[in-house]
């Protein structure tokens, strides 16, 4: 089984998620890297030349890949919870982990869909799928915690 770690652009899956690893000497995978190594370029400027649908196609694909690993902590994109197929994949290939940030304290800097639209907007069309999706929720706060949390949720000593 994998861990996911979902949330808002921002909200520090990526921080949690290098720190989880670490925790549990588990390999980290940062879907945003990951799309870079794939299409060689930063998800904002995909998303800017090619539009987010076919951003969220090469997202997919990327996790379908990823979904065949198994003990890996793996940090997602903001928005991978949007499609219905993402959330059946990692439901069924892992144990989902929300991270919850209050918006104001959400960076937009270099996150065009945060740009684009109200970061509230945004949030409020992903967050059904944030609550409805995740097996547990963690807010956003020291960072160790937090760690400490999820391992216990997990099963794992802290």
């Amino acid at each position: 089984m994998n861990i996911y770690l979902i949330g808002m652009p921002g909200s520090g899956k990526s921080t949690v998620g290098r720190r989880l690893s670490a925790a549990t000497a588990s390999p980290f995978i940062d879907c945003d890297e990951e799309f870079k190594v794939v299409t060689g370029r930063e998800p904002s400027e995909y998303i800017e030349s090619e539009g987010e649908p076919a951003f969220r196609d090469v997202e997919s694909e990327i996790l379908k890949k990823l979904s065949k690993k198994s003990g890996f902590v793996i940090a997602t994109g903001g928005g991978v919870i949007i499609r219905e197929e993402n959330r059946e994949l990692m439901k069924k290939t892992g144990k989902i982990i929300y991270i919850k940030r209050e918006l104001e304290n959400l960076p937009v800097e270099g996150r065009i869909l945060s740009v684009r639209n109200s970061v509230k907007t945004l949030y409020e069309k992903r967050r059904a799928f944030y609550e409805g999706t995740a097996d547990h929720t963690v807010i956003s706060r020291d960072i160790d915690e937090m760690i400490g949390e999820i391992l216990s949720f997990i099963g794992v000593m802290s």
